[in-house]
């Protein structure tokens, strides 16, 4: 079944609505004096353009229930900066190859998206990091100037996602850089604001 450009845009936007959901029990966000934000509880720091939000979402994968804390700011409704973390089972992490579950996460959300497909897999070295794969989804319409920029990161059983989404009017890769490279983890010595 071919998908229209609107049901892209539409389902995108579901998506960051569903992002924006919130939960009674929310984590700390932390603003450093350089001004990236992040969290202590989720051990990392990024430079969104502003204080995020937070959400957690609770899904089961089989028997067993995993937590996903997202933290995410947009810009006009047409920049979305997303940082979230999930701490996955270990029974889930032995039964996959840890380059499978990130590329097979990719596929699945491009394919949620709609008229996404992969277009470009890197991987990377980041400090505290066992392994780190940077994906570039973009629209296979070209009647929508949309892209995702994603980080998958792994750091013990947790697995961190950063992603970067733009719809229309996408920025310079200057800008989208800044918040993907910005992800770290949160060292405890550092001060907050």
């Amino acid at each position: 079944m071919r998908h229209h450009p609107i049901y892209s845009i539409i389902t995108l936007f579901l998506f960051s609505f569903l992002l924006l959901s919130c939960s009674n029990d929310r984590p700390d966000i932390i603003q450093t004096k350089s001004g990236l934000y992040g969290s202590s509880e989720g051990k990392f720091l990024a430079k969104f353009p502003r204080e995020p939000g937070v959400s957690i979402q609770n899904n089961s994968w089989g028997s067993e229930s995993i937590e996903t804390v997202t933290f995410n700011t947009n810009l006009g409704g047409e920049h979305y900066y997303v940082v979230s973390y999930t701490d996955l089972p270990k029974a889930i992490l032995e039964s996959w190859d840890v380059e499978s579950l990130f590329d097979q996460s990719t596929k699945t959300m491009a394919a949620t998206f709609g008229n996404f497909s992969v277009s470009e897999r890197s991987e990377v070295k980041l400090h505290g990091f066992e392994k780190c794969v940077n994906y570039t989804l973009s629209s296979t319409s070209k009647d929508i100037n949309s892209v995702v920029y994603l980080r998958l990161a792994k750091n013990g059983t947790r697995i961190y996602t950063v992603s970067f989404a733009g719809l229309r009017r996408i920025p310079e890769s200057s800008k989208i850089n800044e918040f993907i490279e910005s992800f770290r983890l949160y060292e405890p010595n550092e001060t907050a604001k």
